[in-house]
């Protein structure tokens, strides 16, 4: 009667680790770059929620955008703070300190190619995302 062994051997054990590995090494920079691009499209849409705060605060102020970002907040036209911040950065709670840069003291009757919202340079792998008065959402590379 013969005796047979089921299971793995060391080798086939080895051999499986060293694929995953291989595996690992092949996917970890797909994977950056869909999280990064993730990232970078959920910060567009906080952008997005607070140009339309920001139109709304313009059509109930005469035509003018408020005197900040967390005006918005504080005036109850967005809900939650961390609209404020890029979902990229560790920043923890928000508000007293925006992520994003606003250019103040415009009304919609502005020119469309100004610059509403942005983010700082390089936020998002050589590039940031930008909502222009008109409320286009871009994102450009640093240094266009």
């Amino acid at each position: 009667m013969k005796n047979y062994n089921i299971g793995f051997t060391l080798v086939e054990l080895v051999i499986v680790l060293l694929l995953v590995g291989i595996a690992m090494v092949i996917l970890n920079p797909v994977l950056n770059k869909i999280k990064e691009r993730s990232i970078r499209i959920a910060c567009a849409d906080n952008m997005r929620v607070l140009s339309k705060a920001l139109f709304i605060y313009a059509k109930e102020h005469d035509g003018n955008f408020s005197e900040s970002l967390k005006t918005l907040y504080d005036e109850k036209y967005i809900s939650d703070t961390k609209l404020l911040d890029c979902p990229g950065t560790l920043k923890i709670g928000g508000g007293d300190d925006p992520d994003y840069f606003y250019t103040k003291n415009l009304s919609v009757r502005n020119s469309s190619d100004i610059v509403l919202i942005s983010e700082k340079p390089n936020t998002h792998a050589g590039g940031e995302n930008i909502v222009y008065v008109n409320s286009t959402i871009a994102w450009e590379k640093s240094g266009q």
